[in-house]
């Protein structure tokens, strides 16, 4: 879960409260270098042991940026916040002194152990940066099969691929040397070319080229791919939309599976579905859409082995904003509140809530999914809890339209209970060792009695 920070009133305890009571069980707790230096690295640590009290684990770790942006290749005059989209100076000189010890001269290598050191009872998963691969035209991308990405491609990281591949080797060394467990995810990239010149290059400045200095490409240094995914570019349904974020992923194992490289696991650090459209977005956003995108995805990510998806975002902006992202809230805008008692949820706080009380703790179940032998009208997955069937459902929704129908027989000798999107309850009886449910576009979650 991302939560943003809308009320400049309130601390990350109170989001974390409200998120938790939306349903979230992670969060992606971002721990800028700026921050910790002015702070002190162990600030946030009573916010991470509150999240524990409401039941949040397993966190992702956000690093990014410099102390400061002096610290940093970014021209003269740049402003404080740009630390965060440029590399540090210091990168690429030596990770460890000969005693062993972080070398404080390599500053990334400093913070990242420091952090890694203070926060690791909580945080085990760590993704380097935020969305390096990012471009304001897509066409920028086209050469990156072939040809490393440059700094000047790259307005969001300002250093190359080599330099990124560096980023990557210096987290995992030092990150290593703090907590043998840690894991190291990319930053929430988006294009497979990306990945593939990851995996094609060292950290060498010179062409990336393998040497005795530069022994192994990027693909060495990553533990899980972290990406992004938002389906707002173009007028899609829901289930056309979570597909899309499936193919993603497909792309990139592609990409792992030519280069020869196998990963630990998977990870979408943020996805969102507007509730609303915006001037930019026109023919994309309803509460229907939404809520339909945010249950599907959780349920299929949960089914095809990516094992989180943090969603974009805890609040929604300033209401009638033309800012497709202030509409992706768990909640109506929370920035005027004084008191987290009076947050209202939206439709996709409700179905979040509902998705997490019925199957917070549950375990895929491939071969029971196959079992079920749907129809090609409807979709679905079956979870385990506690020994019990939780059967999600739904009529799938072609082109870019949440109207479908479907019907389905189901094998049971119980009967089901039937929740709806936002928690309501409806038995359905079993007759003659099976029920009959008819399906719409909107997911309904089925618990066996």
């Amino acid at each position: 879960m991302n939560l943003g920070h809308r009320n400049a009133a309130w601390g990350d305890d109170k989001e974390a409260t409200l998120a938790a009571r939306a349903g979230a069980r992670s969060l992606r707790v971002k721990l800028p270098a700026a921050h910790l230096a002015t702070w002190g690295v162990d600030i946030e640590l009573g916010d991470i042991q509150t999240y524990a009290s409401l039941g949040m684990v397993d966190h992702i770790g956000f690093l990014i940026g410099s102390e400061s942006v002096d610290m940093t290749v970014a021209p003269p005059g740049a402003a404080d916040w740009e630390s965060e989209h440029y590399i540090p100076k210091s990168l690429h000189e030596p990770i460890f002194l000969p005693d062993g010890t972080v070398n404080p001269g390599n500053t990334w290598a400093s913070y990242v152990y420091r952090t890694v050191d203070t926060y690791k009872p909580w945080i085990h998963l760590w993704h380097v940066w935020n969305e390096p691969d990012w471009v304001a035209d897509w066409s920028v991308t086209r050469t990156w099969e072939t040809e490393p990405p440059s700094a000047a491609d790259l307005p969001r990281f300002n250093g190359s691929i080599f330099d990124y591949v560096r980023m990557l080797r210096v987290t995992k060394e030092a990150a290593r040397r703090a907590d043998p467990d840690a894991r190291i995810a990319t930053g929430g990239i988006g294009y497979p070319s990306f990945l593939s010149a990851i995996l094609r290059y060292t950290d060498n400045p010179d062409g990336g080229a393998v040497t005795p200095e530069y022994p192994e490409k990027g693909g060495a240094y990553i533990d899980v791919v972290d990406f992004h995914y938002y389906p707002i570019f173009s007028p899609k349904s829901s289930d056309a939309s979570v597909d899309e974020l499936l193919a993603t992923k497909d792309a990139l194992a592609e990409v792992l599976a030519g280069a020869g490289v196998e990963v630990q696991g998977w990870n979408v650090s943020e996805s969102g579905a507007p509730l609303a459209p915006t001037p930019d977005y026109p023919d994309v956003g309803s509460p229907e859409y939404a809520r339909n995108y945010l249950l599907k995805v959780m349920i299929m990510a949960h089914a095809h082995g990516i094992g989180g998806v943090d969603w974009f975002i805890l609040s929604n902006g300033e209401e009638g904003s033309d800012d497709v992202f202030a509409h992706m809230g768990l909640y109506d805008d929370l920035g005027a509140l004084t008191s987290v008692d009076q947050a209202t949820k939206t439709d996709l706080g409700e179905a979040y809530t509902t998705l997490t009380e019925v199957l917070s703790g549950a375990s895929y179940d491939a071969g029971a999914t196959r079992e079920l032998a749907l129809p090609a009208g409807a979709r679905g997955a079956v979870f385990r809890k506690g020994g019990e069937r939780r059967i999600a459902l739904w009529a799938v929704t072609p082109g870019d339209t949440e109207e479908a129908r479907a019907s389905v027989e189901l094998a049971t000798a119980t009967g089901f209970e039937v929740r709806a999107w936002d928690g309501a309850k409806a038995p359905l009886d079993a007759s003659g060792g099976k029920v009959t449910l008819d399906l719409s576009g909107s997911p309904v979650l089925l618990v066996e009695r």
